[in-house]
């Protein structure tokens, strides 16, 4: 909440618009800061020319500091993926989009909002969410289980393969990269 509040005095504009070239440059930033690999560039375009997936922006005047990346599908807005320009962090940006998001949610109709994908629960007395703050969502988990909400389990995402040789090809490169 506090980072909410902060976000929301620092005079930001959020706009929804689908600006790739804002998306690759702060995702960019982001992926060498949070020592990640992204995908190509072409896939993130393929994703933002969806008519189901919407981008918010965070602007400090003109200047992007934070976008992120969300789909609809039924009744939920499933947030995908975001970046920021760490030179900007103490505006609180993306907790500000966190929020456009929950916003864009009641927009949509939606009655859910998914903010998809944090590390896997160590054994737990019941209390509060506990992970591996070393496993690889660590830092993405730790900014999504401060908005609260209900921690669900699912199957998770699969891959349906249309063409076995190009997906074998796929997991080797994949492989190589990791």
């Amino acid at each position: 909440r506090y980072s909410i509040r902060q976000a929301l005095k620092n005079n930001l504009m959020v706009r929804t618009e689908k600006r790739l070239d804002f998306f690759w440059k702060l995702l960019n930033a982001t992926a060498v800061r949070d020592e990640f690999k992204t995908h190509s560039k072409k896939h993130y375009e393929m994703i933002l020319n969806s008519e189901s997936v919407h981008q918010l922006t965070a602007y400090h005047g003109d200047i992007p500091v934070a976008t992120a990346v969300f789909v609809v599908f039924g009744n939920t807005l499933t947030y995908l993926f975001a970046a920021s320009d760490y030179d900007w962090h103490k505006l609180s940006a993306p907790y500000r989009l966190q929020l456009e998001a929950l916003r864009l949610a009641e927009k949509l109709g939606c009655q859910y909002y998914d903010m998809f994908g944090i590390a896997p629960p160590l054994k737990s007395n019941g209390e509060e969410y506990q992970y591996d703050s070393g496993h690889h969502y660590a830092k993405i988990t730790l900014f999504k289980v401060v908005f609260g909400g209900e921690i669900k389990s699912t199957s998770g995402t699969h891959d349906l393969i249309l063409n076995k040789t190009r997906f074998y090809f796929y997991l080797l490169a994949r492989a190589l990269r990791r």
